[in-house]
């Protein structure tokens, strides 16, 4: 996995390998560059980073940290069809279709006074190719983007995705995370998904946020 992203006028560039096991929801990101990094999460959001140069940990708990509400699991539990929203509180609210596209609205669950959060999913030729998430006020929060679709194994997976993420609406973060050589099974690298962090580790007070 490359990572690219853009905001503020910065630019950061990241390099590294992701492993996915589908039984337990284990996902271990291995960041190479700029600096070693091992993220590893589970379905159960116990979310840990660890830095090898000084042995210590991050570590948070939390279902927003939970590997299931990643898109990886969405394409490898075959998921496609909702894409993770109802674990995030949407409810399917409207379908259509429009140039060929299929296109899903969804309303949130939460409704305040300014009203409720709604989700746009699309669809080109039965393939998620966009997801847009709005606030309340109706202001775009988040949107992501899927291409450059390739058949592995019986899974069209996409090697592309773009995100851009609205601080507020004049202001936004860009992500685009670039896939390749993926490997499934027997293939795939068991070193990377068996990682564990050393048990001397220690664990140091996160950030603040």
């Amino acid at each position: 996995m490359t990572a690219k992203t853009l905001y503020k006028a910065k630019y950061i560039s990241a390099e590294g390998k992701v492993g996915y096991k589908n039984i337990d929801g284990k996902m271990v990101t291995y960041f190479s560059k700029p600096m070693e990094r091992y993220i590893v999460t589970d379905a159960k959001g116990d979310y840990k980073m660890y830095d090898p140069a000084t042995n210590t940990v991050i570590r948070e708990l939390g279902m927003e940290y939970s590997s299931k509400y990643s898109f990886i699991n969405c394409f490898m539990a075959n998921k496609t069809s909702d894409m993770g929203l109802p674990n995030l509180g949407f409810k399917l609210s409207d379908v259509r279709t429009e140039d060929k596209l299929l296109i899903k609205n969804w309303i949130g669950s939460i409704v305040s006074k300014a009203g409720a959060a709604t989700a746009e999913l699309v669809y080109e030729n039965n393939l998620p190719i966009y997801i847009g998430i709005y606030n309340p006020k109706k202001e775009i929060d988040n949107k992501t983007y899927f291409g450059n679709y390739q058949k592995v194994g019986n899974i069209n997976f996409p090697m592309s995705v773009t995100e851009i993420t609205f601080m507020t609406p004049q202001d936004s973060s860009i992500t685009k995370r670039t896939y390749s050589s993926p490997m499934f099974n027997e293939q795939a690298d068991s070193k990377l998904i068996d990682f564990i962090i050393p048990s001397n580790a220690k664990v140091v007070t996160s950030p603040k946020k």
